[in-house]
């Protein structure tokens, strides 16, 4: 079962990235999905077991999904002020967007 948890995760961390491409918020929703799925590669490195079949140790080195999370907050961060003004300008409210003319 991990096995496939763990194909199926990649597979949708990689939609997140490919429809990213067009639709760059969609990066950003992928890196703040990835954060709970590092806490609980973090807590099977502690646990000394896994959360989805007991007794088997991840192969995560200990302290990796902290750093993994803290990453994946940082560039979610990033990608939020990064983007193009006309990504931004499609977030914002109507009332809050500048027509040029």
């Amino acid at each position: 079962m991990p096995g496939k948890l763990e194909a199926t995760a990649v597979a949708v961390f990689a939609v997140f990235g490919l429809v990213g491409v067009r639709v760059p918020f969609a990066v950003i929703i992928g890196y703040l999905l990835h954060i709970p799925w590092d806490a609980v590669h973090e807590f099977n490195a502690h646990a000394g077991g896994s959360l989805f079949v007991p007794r088997q140790i991840t192969s995560v080195p200990l302290g990796y999904g902290f750093f993994c999370a803290t990453y994946d907050f940082l560039m979610a961060t990033y990608f939020t002020g990064a983007q193009p003004a006309e990504h931004r300008c499609a977030m914002e409210p109507r009332s809050k967007r500048i027509a040029v003319v």
